[in-house]
This record gives structure tokens, C-alpha cells and sequence, in this order.
């Protein structure tokens, strides 16, 4: 709990002994105890903003503060049977349990600390690509819109305004709830949540240039759902960009206030498994493409675009990309057409995407594929075994065990019933988020600033919850 939330809280428990507690309300008759409630509440208000997890809290402070502008005005209370005091007692006491349960059970997530040199600069940009017509669109014949946020290196003294975690939670927050399954209230309080990264700062500028990374979610996922990656690895000198894959993200919230919203027809259901593959496959293209045009349009540096002095500091041939879910299964078509990507990393990778043609050339480099431990099926490990024993350089392959398919994501930070509603495995999540994170930079740095290639042993010695699979995968 934050700490206005905290001290509301347990100012209300002491309130509500007091008032409870004959003994003790005659020993604290003072009504400075309800006006110190009444501040703690309008000061929680007021500076940290009001979430529907502290409403029990809210209507007991309402209860406490009407109870005793009574007493102080010498009204009598209303005489209640002797029969009834104690069930009352016990409901207030219950809804004050609740009150402490609900907003630490879905707390305000707090993302985890990079430990990298750098400070952490973030910026947005809503890009058209003329040359290619969205299938997905409303509209026939309307271009591509994406729109891709990037994570990259500051001066670590640079003071700035940080960014909320999700821009647009007002919106983005119920349509991930309804994805989930989750009522669409359920996440309101994500608009409260922080990053460490600094909106719009210059970029860094002590080294000559920085390795570019492309992220790509999954299928009904939102670009910044992996922002404590994105973070950890700008914290080491990596310009991170992620691309919001328009009408198959959760919902896309474009600058001028437009709303794309998930298009089922991405990939509709009743399908033939002929024409799920076909649709499935169309969608790794697109998503693929997205990618490229990233990479297109950084190459071209449309004039006021992006500034110049951004330009300058990307390094566009030192190049990888990862994903996760069906983003994963993008990367990895993305990587086997476009030379101009030198490393590969996906987490729990929908291998569907993936065209007929990229499953039999493979990688032309080594590559890293994370899995969690249960969530693949039979058919997308065949899929991919074709991917893995076709590519130039053996790759390496690795489960988390305990973990679950969202672990790979912030999602598991949202609720500390994040196991009970399916959203992580049992694996506990600082733990994951360490294993991914070193995961991750170990093997960038390895690939594109000649880190030390020693990520296997390493990573063994220092985490036994990695299961080296090799091509030896089993559903």
C-alpha cells in the first residue's frame, strides 16, 4: 500500500476500537481522533488519488465522521436493541477487514529498479505506413497506422517528468480487464501507476551510439506490458522501441484521441484448421512487416520526425528483436526475412505465425527461446522443432520452471492473485522478473556489444529454475 493509504488505514482501525470499545471510547472522548481521520482521508484523496479498492474504507471514514458530528452536536444515537449492537460490530469490523484486504491484495504495482548505469528516457510516436493497406482496418484501402513507444538511454542526472506505466490507462486499463475476464472496473488503479522513465529527455549521448531492440507483444497484449524489461535493458545502454500492433493489441489509443479496438476478425473463431493456419500466418506477416517499417522509418529520419541528434545515437547495424506469445512467433519471421536483425530472443513463442517458408531457412544466427513450463501445446513445440533444427546456429532453448505463460510480462505485477486468476505461475514474480531480466541482457550483450558469451553456464549455476532443453522439447 502506499503511504497515505497505510496511514488512512490503520488511523481507521484505531478509530474504530476506540469507538467499539466502551472502556476506550470514554477514555478518548476527543473528536481531534475523527478530524485526523477525516484529514488522513481528504489528504489520500487529494495526493494519491482515489481507487474503488479503498471504497469500504471510505464509507466507514464517512460512518466515523457523521457518527461524531452527531455526538458533537449532542444528538442522541438511535436506540438499537441489545440484541442487534454485537452484529453490527461484527459487520463494521468485517467491512474494515475488507477494507485492508482489497487494496493489498490489488495493490498499486511497483516496477523493479534497473541496475544500469544509465537513467531511462521514453517517447511516442504514431507512424503511417503509405505503402502497405491494413486488412484489419474498418475501412478498405487504409494504410497502416502503428503507433511504438521506445525506452533508451538518458544522463542519469537529468531531472524530468516520468511517464505513467500505461498511457491512456482510462481506457487501455477496463479493455485489458475484459480481456482477462476480469470486470472492467478491476484495474482502474493501474492509472496510477509509475515508471522510472523520463518523458521525452534527450538522449544520451556519452557513448557514440546504442543498439536498437524491437519488441513485440502478444496477441490482445498493449506495447508497454513488458515496460520492466524495456527499462532494465535502456538502463544498459539498449534503445528499446515496442510497436502496438493495431486492431490485434488489447485496444490502441492513437495521439489525436482515435481508439482502434481489438478486431476479433484477426483471428475470427469457426475457422478450419486450413484457414486458422492461413489466418494465423497473415497475421505474422503483417505483424513482421510492422517491424520492418520501424526499422524503415528510423533508417529513413523523416524530417521533424524524430530529431537528429536521436538519430545520431542509434547504431541500426547492431539490431535484435524479441517477443513474446504470438509476438514471439512475428520476431521470429521478422528475423528470418530481415537481415538486418542480428539477434533473436522470444519469450513462450507462438510458432503458428511463422510462415511455411521461414520454418524450413530457419536463423541465421544464434538465437535464445524462453518457455514457461506448461504452456505450450504438442503442436506448437513441433513447430517450432522444425524452426530450431533448420536454423544455421543450434539454439539455445530454456524453461522457467514454475513459471506461466504472462510471466513473462508485467501482467503478473497487477494483483498478488495474479496465480488464482491465471495470470502467473507459482514461480514467485521478483524472482521471474531477476531470471528475465538477466536472461535477456546476457544474451544482447552477447550478440551485439560481444558481452561474454558464457549465458549458459551462468545462468545454470545462478538460477536452478532453468531447464536446458536444447531440441529435446517436450509438451
Amino acid at each position: 500500500m502506499r503511504v497515505l493509504e497505510l496511514a488512512l488505514i490503520l488511523s481507521l482501525g484505531l478509530v474504530l476500537i476506540r469507538n467499539l470499545i466502551p472502556r476506550f471510547r470514554q477514555r478518548f472522548p476527543a473528536y481531534w481522533i475523527e478530524l485526523a481521520l477525516a484529514t488522513f482521508a481528504g489528504l489520500q484523496l487529494i495526493l494519491e488519488g482515489y481507487r474503488w479498492q479503498l471504497l469500504p474504507a471510505y464509507f466507514l471514514v464517512g460512518l466515523q465522521i457523521f457518527l461524531g458530528w452527531r455526538t458533537f452536536r449532542g444528538q442522541q444515537s438511535p436506540h438499537l436493541p441489545a440484541w442487534s449492537r454485537p452484529f453490527l460490530s461484527i459487520l463494521i469490523l468485517g467491512i474494515y477487514l475488507i477494507s485492508v484486504l482489497l487494496p493489498a491484495l490489488l495493490p498499486i504495482p511497483r516496477l523493479s529498479t534497473p541496475t544500469g548505469v544509465y537513467g531511462i528516457g521514453t517517447r511516442t510516436w504514431h507512424w503511417v505506413d503509405e505503402h502497405r493497406m491494413d486488412p484489419y482496418a474498418p475501412e478498405e484501402m487504409q494504410p497502416r497506422e502503428i503507433v511504438v513507444q521506445a525506452w533508451y538511454p538518458i544522463d542519469p542526472s537529468e531531472s524530468c517528468e516520468t511517464s505513467p506505466w500505461m498511457t491512456a490507462s482510462e481506457i487501455v486499463a477496463p479493455a485489458v480487464a475484459g480481456w482477462l475476464d476480469l470486470p472492467s472496473f478491476f484495474l482502474d488503479h493501474l492509472v496510477h501507476v509509475e515508471t522510472l522513465s523520463c518523458k521525452d529527455a534527450p538522449i544520451a549521448t556519452h557513448t557514440s551510439s546504442f543498439p536498437v531492440l524491437l519488441f513485440s507483444h502478444g496477441f490482445g497484449g498493449f506495447r508497454a506490458q513488458n515496460t520492466n524489461q524495456m527499462q532494465h535493458l535502456a538502463s544498459y545502454g539498449f534503445v528499446v522501441i515496442a510497436i502496438e500492433h493495431t486492431y490485434a493489441s488489447v485496444v490502441t489509443v492513437f495521439p489525436d484521441g482515435r481508439i482502434a479496438l481489438h478486431n476479433p476478425d484477426t483471428l475470427p473463431d469457426g475457422l478450419s484448421p486450413a484457414e486458422d493456419l492461413a489466418a494465423t500466418r497473415l497475421l505474422g506477416d503483417q505483424w513482421a512487416g510492422d517491424l520492418s517499417f520501424v526499422l524503415d522509418r528510423l533508417t529513413a529520419s523523416v524530417p521533424g520526425d524524430i530529431d537528429q541528434r536521436w538519430i545520431e545515437a542509434l547504431d541500426l547495424e547492431r539490431i535484435g528483436a524479441f517477443g513474446h506469445s504470438t509476438g514471439g512467433g512475428a520476431v521470429i519471421e521478422f528475423c528470418q526475412r530481415d537481415r538486418r536483425c542480428a539477434a533473436t530472443l522470444t519469450l513462450d513463442p507462438f510458432v503458428k505465425p511463422v510462415s511455411e517458408l521461414s520454418l524450413k531457412k530457419g536463423l541465421g544466427h544464434f538465437a535464445l527461446h524462453m518457455f514457461s513450463e506448461t504452456w505450450s501445446s504438442a503442436e506448437n513445440l513441433d513447430r517450432f522443432r522444425e524452426i530450431a533444427e533448420s536454423s544455421a546456429s543450434p539454439p539455445l532453448v530454456v524453461s522457467v520452471l514454475g513459471s506461466g505463460h504472462y510471466d513473462f510480462s508485467d501482467l503478473p505485477l497487477l494483483t498478488a492473485l495474479a496465480h488464482a486468476l491465471g495470470l502467473k505461475g507459482p514461480i514467485n514474480g521478483a524472482r521471474m522478473a531477476e531470471i528475465a531480466n538477466d536472461y535477456l541482457l546476457g544474451y544482447f550483450k552477447q550478440m551485439l556489444t560481444g558481452g561474454n558469451p558464457d549465458l549458459l553456464a551462468a545462468g545454470l549455476e545462478k538460477y536452478p529454475e532453468i531447464e536446458i532443453l536444447f531440441l529435446d522439447i517436450r509438451p
